[in-house]
């Protein structure tokens, strides 16, 4: 006989809902673990994507040098390289969906077995073939490559040209490997893109003949790029890095020197540290291109005209190493006092950029509106002194501050906007180690004021 289970509607009826807080905790709960799971599949499938265009261009790397394998030892060589032959350089190829490019380089390589140039006669033994297949930007991450070198058969020959090698260094004299050559004679067909080897350098043998005609374009990523110049007339000026000559029959050396990129942060300022915004300048320096006809260099930057903005910054990136020349233009209501640098080679309006540095400089302007005087400080022949001890002093005001001359042989008083020097005169002596004292004095009357002391030694 079967019997009945009674259902308990009772406790049905009581049994107690969500609160608002826990439904809210619940949803950011489920919304938290779904930005996981979106975030960990996106990331999943990019990198899916990301190692078919890699396996891709694997695949299309080896069809290239199998190509290169198939053809006549005289044909390896890129239409307008060192050697010449039938491949193309550069080539745009779009496979499986993914669009990719196709750099080809060849170059001939001596071997030591038999000597090396220039004691080896014949230089070019053998070629030395790389393809690299890259996508989207051009690094390591998304580029492969293959190389290989190929001999050719019988007896190695005696090339018709000369042996150009390219050196490219740092500013401390060493190699700089991986930087990208770009050489270029229009006079003989020669333009081919090339990366120095680990010690900087790119050995071309059997370059065909010319006489300061060969282009070098150099960069590399992190640093300033550099290139040669045709020699004067051609350019308006003498240039330090000139085009190469490649004489037959002979070792041409040229040697390039390029350094690490800097930024420089260029702030204005008054003499209390408050930004002074819009204020123009000039600035010249960094790497010598080289020389005009009177002498004078020519930069990489060169009279530039520049302004900072409204918060008083402006910032100029990727910059060459050297001195630079700053001249502020005139302000309204503003008068030049100097530069100061985050490093310690500035002097009044020059300062030293160190290659791969951010260096920081600030325009120091005296307002004009603020009661304040400038002192200056020299020796006789107008030599800063850095460490006077200028004393300002009036007796009935109460007034009786010193302080030592920067490294200009400037001293500037008050340091506090909030204080103006009361209108009065007042008396302001000078001193330093080995030199004679000067005492002047000087009325200020709400404005600023500049006064000079030589002290003779």
């Amino acid at each position: 006989m079967m019997r009945s289970v009674p259902i308990c509607f009772h406790n049905m009826r009581h049994t107690k809902g969500f609160t608002i807080i826990e439904a809210l905790a619940f949803l950011f709960l489920f919304s938290l673990v779904s930005a996981v799971f979106l975030q960990t599949y996106s990331i999943g499938t990019h990198a899916i994507i990301e190692s078919k265009i890699r396996l891709g261009a694997i695949e299309l790397a080896n069809d290239k040098m199998e190509a290169v394998h198939g053809l006549a030892y005289d044909d390896i060589g890129t239409e307008s390289g060192i050697p010449a032959g039938t491949l193309k350089e550069y080539e745009t190829v779009s496979s499986s969906g993914h669009g990719y490019t196709v750099h080809t380089t060849v170059q001939y390589a001596d071997d030591p077995f038999d000597g090396t140039s220039p004691d080896d006669a014949i230089p070019n033994d053998y070629k030395r073939v790389r393809i690299e297949v890259s996508w989207g930007e051009s690094d390591d991450a998304t580029m492969v490559a293959l190389s290989t070198n190929i001999v050719p058969a019988g007896v190695e020959s005696e090339g018709t040209g000369g042996v150009l090698s390219i050196n490219i260094l740092d500013p401390s004299g060493a190699g700089v490997a991986g930087a990208k050559v770009r050489v270029v004679n229009s006079d003989v067909g020669v333009d081919a893109t090339l990366r120095t080897d680990s010690a900087g350098n790119i050995f071309l043998p059997d370059a065909p003949a010319g006489i300061q005609n060969y282009h070098l374009i150099v960069s590399k990523d992190s640093y300033y790029g550099v290139e040669t110049y045709a020699p004067y007339p051609t350019s308006d000026y003498y240039p330090v890095d000139v085009h190469a000559t490649v004489v037959a029959g002979m070792l041409n050396p040229k040697s390039i020197v390029m350094g690490k990129s800097s930024d420089i942060t260029i702030k204005s300022v008054d003499q209390f540290g408050a930004v002074v915004p819009d204020v123009d300048f000039r600035l010249s320096g960094g790497r010598i291109l080289g020389t005009d006809t009177e002498g004078t260099d020519k930069y990489s930057c060169d009279e530039t005209l520049l302004s900072t903005g409204s918060d008083g910054r402006k910032e100029l990136l990727g910059q060459s190493y050297g001195e630079y020349t700053l001249a502020a233009l005139p302000s309204e209501g503003y008068d030049f006092l100097n530069i100061s640098t985050t490093s310690s080679g500035a002097s009044m309006n020059k300062f030293l950029v160190t290659a791969g540095v951010t260096e920081e400089v600030d325009i120091n302007l005296l307002k004009r509106s603020v009661a304040s005087l400038k002192v200056f400080v020299t020796e006789y022949d107008g030599t800063a002194i850095k460490g006077a001890v200028v004393n300002v002093t009036n007796a009935d005001l109460g007034y009786d501050v010193s302080k030592e001359t920067d490294q200009y042989g400037y001293a500037v008083f008050p340091d506090d906007a909030s204080s103006p020097l009361a209108s009065g005169q007042y008396s302001v002596s000078a001193q330093a180690s080995n030199h004679k004292p000067d005492t002047t004095s000087v009325d200020i009357d709400g404005s600023s004021k500049m006064i000079r002391l030589i002290l003779e030694s």
